[in-house]
């Protein structure tokens, strides 16, 4: 913390803001190229606290007094203009020097792709102790400027001393020789004034440093204004200029650019005999700086500071306290965080995987009182409040608490609510009882008639039956449970009619429990007792279903279908069929298979086939009741009866013409 990284390129300082802000929450840049608006703007927020790494060019060692603990070189060399060079001893000290301004000692390192520095230079720093300056730069001041000639010869002229050494060729002294050699302006610049007039012109410092061509043509333009007989530049002109760049659009690199090109007509803007009303001038273009000085810093923090990720660190180990919205938005310290679904946290889908961590931290330590909350609403809600979806999903208010799991009995499924990092075990129990106890009441709503039927007086048989009626939620296949209804008294018979069970020819049912509402539940409490993802529900009012269909068997027959050749169809219907079929052979009529083909949904030849499967496992006894022969040999199924074999209501149903 407290640390400023120091680079040598723009690209490396973004690349490296960029890596604190995935990191650390962000950090503060300082770039040559920024206005002194933007980069104090960059400094305050770090000397603010509001982010604890400075990332800078060694723009950094030009009088910037900061509150650093340490300096770290990311490269160990720089590119000055003509040629990638190590970093000197007093380069490495002004940089250095930025740590421990603040009453206590700084320290100065390197990364380790960097390398680490020479002993001597490390020694040097520490105790400042750097080799003399044997020489100095110099450059003439005595110009003269009888000529352009004159003019470039006088600046090229030598040093006076040894102990000076002439600078390498100044931006000023290129941009005059450039246009030397332009003829429109040569031909201007033919006295002792306008020579000295393009000289001055020549000295407007290009601030962005990289579009030569485009600065002497600036250059080229303004010379010919004050050339004029008017001697000033334009109004409209100039106004047209600055308003070129009074735009806030564009990434950091074109702010750079724009404001750069800004500075330059604040500078112009200050040779008061160039330009008329220089004041109101002066103060246009600072306020354009400001405008886009202000928009930079705004990109900069924008994109190298997550000022969420930088709250959450910065508030590690210190009590938060989280808001939740009506939409159960959670808010920390006023920055959007993620959702709290229920009694679970999910964290901004959007952020980084390394600041979901940092949100899923804060969501702990804020949540603890709203987590609290809601459990105790839940345990007082009513009934009415709690919801279960298609997939097991058990939800409050709309919102998932747990899912229903596999119980004691299929009837006994249990509410399942995983304990989380702001959900501990003792709240969860709390919540898991209340969830029991409105389980447990949905299912006995739903299923009324089983739970009624085993408080009932019945035999050993009966008590059988019901039994197994419960374990496939309210029907059964009567071949299963052939022996139970062979030994039913007419007491048992009786209750079981009163409690509206249906021996049906081919299933034992519960025609209640066939409605929709309640299908869907028997296909969730099967997938559960199972353990199986719940299986598609036919839609409501299907009556057949092709047995080739992708459907589980088990699961149809405990939803209330049966399979009866190719097709599963619905036992309720099935028995309303063999009633009809019955009664057709009592009164010796034709099956209605027209009537039959209606209910079921299918075509007659479809029909004909159900109803011909369906016949094959209906026979009667002697008192007349029907009776399931199924798979079974007749002559081991059926009693004795007297009469011929073709007296049988079905014996001869095959051979009918449909």
């Amino acid at each position: 913390r407290r640390s400023a990284i120091v680079a040598f390129s723009a690209n490396d300082v973004y690349a490296l803001a960029e890596h604190i802000r995935r990191t650390s929450g962000g950090a503060a840049v300082v770039l040559g190229a920024l206005s002194p608006r933007t980069r104090n703007a960059q400094v305050q927020m770090y000397q603010e606290g509001d982010v604890d790494f400075l990332i800078a060019t060694d723009a950094i060692g030009m009088g910037l007094n900061l509150n650093i603990d340490h300096v770290a070189f990311w490269r160990l060399h720089k590119f000055d203009g003509m040629r990638k060079r190590p970093l000197a001893m007093d380069e490495v000290a002004q940089i250095a020097g930025r740590a421990g301004r603040f009453m206590r000692e700084g320290t100065f390192g390197t990364f380790l792709e960097a390398g680490s520095f020479d002993p001597e230079i490390i020694e040097a720093v520490e105790n400042h102790r750097f080799q003399k300056k044997r020489s100095i730069w110099w450059r003439n001041s005595n110009l003269n400027f009888q000529s352009l000639k004159s003019l470039l010869k006088s600046l090229d002229e030598a040093p006076p001393e040894s102990v000076l050494r002439r600078v390498r060729e100044p931006e000023d002294q290129v941009m005059l020789r450039y246009l030397s050699l332009d003829r429109s302006v040569s031909d201007l610049a033919t006295n002792t004034d306008m020579v000295e007039l393009l000289w001055e012109v020549c000295q407007i410092p290009d601030f962005r440093k990289t579009l030569a061509d485009v600065h002497l043509r600036l250059l080229k333009t303004i010379f010919k204004h004050l050339a004029k007989a008017e001697g000033q530049l334009p109004e409209g002109w100039v106004a047209d200029q600055l308003e070129r760049l009074k735009r806030v659009d564009g990434d950091i690199d074109t702010l750079v650019a724009r404001i750069a090109h800004t500075r330059t007509w604040t500078y112009i803007s200050h040779r008061t005999n160039w330009i008329k009303d220089p004041v109101n001038w002066q103060l246009q273009a600072r306020q354009l700086e400001d405008l886009l000085s202000d928009a930079l810093h705004e990109r900069l923090t924008e994109r190298f500071v997550d000022r969420r990720s930088n709250t959450m660190l910065r508030s590690r180990g210190k009590y938060l306290e989280a808001n939740v919205s009506k939409k159960n938005e959670v808010f920390v310290e006023g920055m959007f965080i993620g959702y709290l679904n229920g009694l679970s946290f999910t964290g901004d889908l959007l952020a980084s995987t390394g600041d979901r961590r940092l949100l899923s931290a804060a969501a702990n330590r804020g949540l603890h009182r709203e987590i609290l909350n809601r459990v105790s609403k839940i345990e007082e809600e009513t009934d009415s409040q709690f919801s279960l979806s298609d997939d097991g999903t058990i939800q409050w208010r709309e919102q998932n608490l747990g899912k229903l799991k596999r119980g004691k009995s299929i009837l006994m499924p249990q509410p399942k609510v995983r304990t989380t990092e702001i959900l501990s075990a003792p709240l969860r129990d709390r919540v898991v009882k209340r969830l029991l106890i409105w389980c447990h009441s949905l299912i006995k709503r739903h299923f009324t008639p089983l739970f009624i039927i085993q408080t009932q007086k019945l035999s050993g048989p009966a008590r059988g039956l019901v039994f197994q009626l419960c374990e496939n939620l309210g029907s059964i296949p009567r071949s299963d449970v052939r022996k139970q209804i062979d030994a039913l008294t007419k007491a048992d018979r009786k209750i079981l009619r009163e409690s509206n069970v249906k021996l049906g020819y081919k299933t034992i049912f519960f025609p209640s429990l066939i409605k929709p509402k309640v299908i869907t539940l028997r296909a969730l409490v099967w997938a559960v007792w199972n353990d199986l993802p719940p299986p598609p529900v036919p839609p409501p009012g299907t009556i057949t279903l092709k047995a080739k269909q992708k459907y589980n068997r088990n699961f149809l027959e405990s939803i209330g279908y049966t399979i009866l050749g190719p097709r599963f169809v619905r036992i309720d219907i099935l028995d309303r069929i063999a009633v009809d079929l019955i009664k057709a052979k009592k009164s010796k009529e034709q099956p209605p298979i027209k009537k039959i083909s209606s209910m079921l949904g299918l075509s007659i030849r479809d029909t004909e086939i159900i109803v011909t499967k369906l016949g094959d496992t209906l026979e009667f006894g002697r008192s007349g009741e029907n009776k399931l022969i199924g798979n079974r040999r007749r002559s081991n199924s059926v009693r004795s009866i007297k009469g011929n074999e073709n007296d049988l209501p079905f014996s001869k149903l095959k051979e009918y013409k449909f």
